[in-house]
């Protein structure tokens, strides 16, 4: 071609910004993990916040409780089952809100029950259990 352009009559500049944008794109995705990430992610049992242990409150949790009316709201009322101490797992905390939702039979209870493993993972990321 003539001085100045690519073999695609593209200037020169453009056609270099092309093939670094395209090295960019790639490098972004492995960046983010791509394939590699999707395959690995598919392999994993554990859904996110999983503990093998078992999760309990924090003191930010247990400073969330001592607002007046913190029960009221159904991460209050969750949360205060876990003001044993002890740790518990999700399949634990699900029979103990199995056996709530059967004794008071309160909407907020089946509520709770409902959506536990959305308030367990909420809570993990507001840090009122660990």
């Amino acid at each position: 071609g003539r001085f100045g352009e690519s073999e695609i009559g593209a200037p020169a500049g453009v056609a270099a910004r092309a093939r670094s944008a395209s090295l960019d794109e790639g490098a972004l995705r492995s960046l983010r993990g791509g394939a590699a990430a999707a395959a690995a992610a598919a392999l994993n049992p554990f859904p996110s916040g999983y503990n093998p242990f078992g999760h309990r409150l924090t003191d930010l949790g247990k400073g969330y409780l001592d607002f007046d009316g913190s029960l009221d709201s159904d991460v209050g009322r969750f949360l205060s089952t876990l003001k044993g101490g002890r740790r518990k797992t999700a399949a634990a905390m699900k029979e103990q809100w199995l056996e709530i939702v059967r004794v008071s039979k309160k909407a907020q209870s089946m509520r709770i029950y409902r959506t536990l493993d959305d308030l367990i993972e909420f809570c993990l990321k507001a840090g009122f259990i660990d």
